[in-house]
């Protein structure tokens, strides 16, 4: 079957999204319809869609006056998303019982290299470890094989990123302690140590709550 192509709404979606995530649209930050469709060279159609569906996920704020702006992060949505991915990641890892696939430990093996030669010198290699970090998660998530709770997990972890982004954006020694966390989590995982894997993850997600309330 041909995989169907995005529509204009879906790619200023994704896009607009992504700008989100990491920041290159801060929070508080104006967007204009007319700009992205300019940027784009489309109707205003579209691009109100993608706004439209950005506010219902609460990355963007449509106040009075038709004021749309980046929607700002509170510390309770921070607390929230630490408690949901306390709840979540590491339970689907607790509940493992079969080895993982060669496909999955390939793809552990893929990532821990990453997680070894990604500098963290500037932002772009930023991008790259939270880009590696997100993909690191969803794979744990996946795990679970429940397509609801991979779901839920996937927009948790986009959230988070963002967070991560704001956070860490100026403190590059916590990052290289993260790269080292990713990489016992994974040779703990490669092992079939679903346990110890388990606990390193939760101290991992622990964590980035000190990081966001101590700092």
């Amino acid at each position: 079957m041909k995989q169907q192509k995005e529509s204009l709404k879906e790619i200023i979606y994704r896009d607009l999204k992504e700008k989100i995530i990491f920041c290159e649209y801060l929070p508080g930050t104006p967007i204009s319809e007319e700009e992205i469709g300019k940027e784009y060279n489309v109707s205003r159609t579209p691009v109100r869609e993608a706004i439209l569906q950005l506010a219902r996920e609460d990355y963007i704020t449509i106040a009075a006056r038709k004021s749309t702006r980046v929607s700002k992060i509170s510390y309770q949505e921070m607390n929230e998303i630490i408690e949901a991915r306390l709840l979540t990641e590491p339970y689907i890892l607790r509940c493992q019982e079969k080895p993982l696939t060669d496909d999955v430990i390939e793809k552990l093996k893929t990532l821990r290299a990453g997680f070894e030669e990604v500098s963290l010198c500037d932002e772009k290699s930023l991008k790259q470890f939270l880009k590696m970090d997100y993909e690191f998660h969803s794979l744990l998530v996946n795990l679970s094989h429940n397509h609801l709770l991979i779901q839920f997990c996937q927009d948790i972890l986009e959230r988070s990123t963002r967070q991560w982004y704001l956070m860490c954006i100026r403190m590059e020694g916590r990052l290289s302690v993260a790269k080292d966390e990713h990489k016992q989590i994974i040779d703990h995982l490669i092992k079939g140590d679903y346990g110890n894997a388990s606990k390193n993850l939760e101290q991992h997600i622990k964590a980035f709550y000190d990081l966001v309330y101590f700092n």
